[in-house]
């Protein structure tokens, strides 16, 4: 999801679900919650900001994470 805070900024939202299809590759099932601001350079251009969590885990096993987005429409 997003918000628009105005022309410039807004927020994003996401959340991911992964559930155990196949025991080989996934241990459990997951629940990402990500968040993130962008600052619009243009109607076509960002750059942003994000943090996300696995939700069913605890910080040892699955530490929250952050990063940086660039992003150009075509």
């Amino acid at each position: 999801g997003q918000y628009l805070l105005n022309s410039r900024w807004n927020i994003t939202g996401e959340l991911d679900f992964d559930f155990d299809l196949y025991d080989t590759y996934y241990d459990e099932m997951q629940l990402v919650f990500e968040m993130g601001i962008n600052y619009n350079i243009s109607p076509t251009k960002y750059v942003g900001l994000y943090t996300s969590k696995d939700v069913t885990r605890d910080f040892d096993e699955a530490p929250m994470a952050f990063g940086g987005r660039f992003g150009i429409d075509f």
